[in-house]
C-alpha cells in the first residue's frame, strides 16, 4: 500500500531583506500532495497594532519550468478557498503585543484534499519547480514589524516515485484577474481553455464595507450569453456555498487596543463577537473596565472600552485612554467575501466542466460599489505525465 511521508524541507529560514521574493527549488523527484508553507514575523518593539501576517505576504506561487504557473494566489484568497472547501479556519496567529510573533500556515494542495492518491504534482515532470513567496511588510516600532524577522518554513506531504499511484492529474489554481471594482457595470473575463474546470472562486473585499456591496451578481456562461452554467445574486451565492460545504468559520486574535479602535476580523455577516480582557482584577480598589463590540461594518469590529470607578461618592465611568490586551473571537455564517462556483459535486475529473467546442467560458461579475479588491480564480485539472 503506497503511503506518503511528511518531510521538513525548509527550517525557519530568516530573510535578511524586508521586501523581496523568496525563491527555492523543490525536489526533482516525488509525488507532491500538499506543501505546507508557514510564514512568521515579529512585531515592532511597541506593538503590531492592526496588522497581521496578511500584511506581510503578498503572493504565493508554484512555478514550473518555462514559467508555467501551477498555483498563484494571495494568502487572503487562499484562506477563503481553504475555509470554504474544508469548513475550518486556517492556522493564523494574530498577536498585536510588543515583539509578538504573528504567523500563518498555508496549505498548497495539488489534489482534492491534503492527501489525494490520485491527484498530485509529479515533480519529475519538470527540470525545475519553484516555490515563490513575495513579501513587503511595514517596518515600524508601532503598527508594524521588526526588521529582518520574516521567516519561511516549508514541509512537504510527498510520496516517493517508487510507490505506484493511479495518476488522474494535478489541480492548478490561478488568478484570472486582479482589479478594483467600479460603482456599476459588468466586468467580464474569458477563462483559460483546454483543461476541465473543477471550480471557480470569486474574492471580493473592501475594508469597512459590507460583504456583497462591490459585487452583487455572479454569472458563468459562454461568450454568446445564450447558455448559463451559474447565475446567482451575491447573498444567494454565499448561502449556496454554506449549504453545499457547511462552513462555519471563526477567527481569533490577541489585540492591543484602546477605546474606539477597530479589529479587522476577516469575517463578514458577523454573528457574534466575544471579547475577553487579559488582565488580573484586584479587590484592592473599586475600579474595573468594560469591553464591548459597539459596531460592525464589513469585517471591522469597533471595540468600546470604558474605565469604571465605583468608589462610594466618587463614581465615574469614562472613556479608556490606556491600551488593553484583549482576546477576541468573531463568528460568521461563512468565510464571506468569497464564493465558489463548483463543478466537483462528484469530484471526478470526467465530471468537471469541459472546455466548450464552439465558444469560451465567460465569468461575468456585476459591480455595485467602487473600490473593492476583486480577484477571480480558476482551478483546473491537468495531466503532466
Amino acid at each position: 500500500m503506497p503511503f506518503p511521508t511528511l518531510r521538513h524541507f525548509i527550517n525557519d529560514a530568516v530573510q535578511s531583506s524586508d521586501a523581496n521574493t523568496y525563491v527555492t527549488d523543490l525536489p526533482h523527484t516525488g509525488k507532491l500532495h500538499t506543501l505546507f508553507l508557514r510564514c512568521a514575523m515579529t512585531n515592532g518593539a511597541t506593538s503590531g497594532r492592526s496588522v497581521s501576517i496578511f500584511d506581510v505576504v503578498d503572493l504565493i506561487e508554484i512555478i514550473g519550468t518555462g514559467g508555467e504557473v501551477i498555483l498563484s494566489y494571495a494568502p487572503q484568497e487562499l484562506e477563503k478557498l481553504v475555509e470554504t472547501l474544508t469548513g475550518r479556519p486556517l492556522e493564523i496567529i494574530q498577536n498585536e503585543a510588543a515583539s509578538g510573533v504573528q504567523s500563518g500556515v498555508f496549505p498548497l494542495m495539488f489534489g482534492r484534499k491534503m492527501y489525494d492518491p490520485a491527484m498530485y504534482l509529479p515533480l519529475g515532470a519538470w527540470t525545475q519547480t519553484q516555490l515563490r513567496v513575495t513579501y513587503s511588510p511595514t517596518i515600524a516600532a508601532d503598527a508594524g514589524f521588526a526588521t529582518g524577522t520574516f521567516t519561511i518554513d516549508v514541509s512537504l506531504l510527498i510520496t516517493e516515485d517508487d510507490q505506484p499511484l493511479n495518476y488522474l492529474g494535478t489541480l492548478r489554481t490561478r488568478r484570472v484577474a486582479d482589479y478594483v471594482s467600479l460603482a456599476s457595470g459588468d466586468a467580464q473575463f474569458d477563462l483559460p481553455l483546454g483543461d476541465p474546470i473543477r471550480l471557480i472562486g470569486v474574492y471580493a473585499y473592501e475594508a469597512a464595507t459590507d460583504d456583497g456591496s462591490d459585487i452583487t451578481r455572479v454569472q458563468l456562461g459562454n461568450d454568446r450569453n445564450d447558455n448559463y452554467y451559474f447565475d446567482l445574486d451575491w447573498p444567494d451565492f454565499l448561502d449556496f456555498n454554506r449549504n453545499l460545504f457547511g462552513a462555519e468559520i471563526f477567527h481569533t486574535a490577541r489585540l492591543l487596543q484602546t477605546d474606539a479602535e477597530n479589529w479587522a476580523c476577516r469575517i463578514g455577516y458577523i454573528r457574534q463577537v466575544v471579547l475577553e480582557p487579559i488582565y488580573s482584577p484586584s479587590d484592592a480598589n473599586d475600579t474595573f473596565s468594560t469591553f464591548n463590540a459597539s459596531a460592525y461594518l464589513g469585517d471591522r469590529v469597533t471595540i468600546q472600552i470604558r474605565d469604571a470607578d465605583i468608589t462610594a461618592g466618587a463614581e465615574t465611568f469614562v472613556v479608556a485612554t490606556a491600551d488593553y490586551r484583549i482576546q477576541a473571537t468573531a463568528f460568521g455564517k461563512s468565510p464571506s467575501f468569497f464564493g465558489v462556483i463548483p463543478f466537483h459535486y462528484q469530484d471526478e475529473p470526467e465530471n468537471y466542466l469541459p472546455a466548450p467546442k464552439d465558444s469560451k467560458v465567460r465569468l461575468t461579475l456585476t459591480q455595485g460599489g467602487a473600490g473593492g479588491t476583486i480577484r477571480p480564480l480558476v482551478q483546473t485539472v491537468k495531466r503532466y505525465s
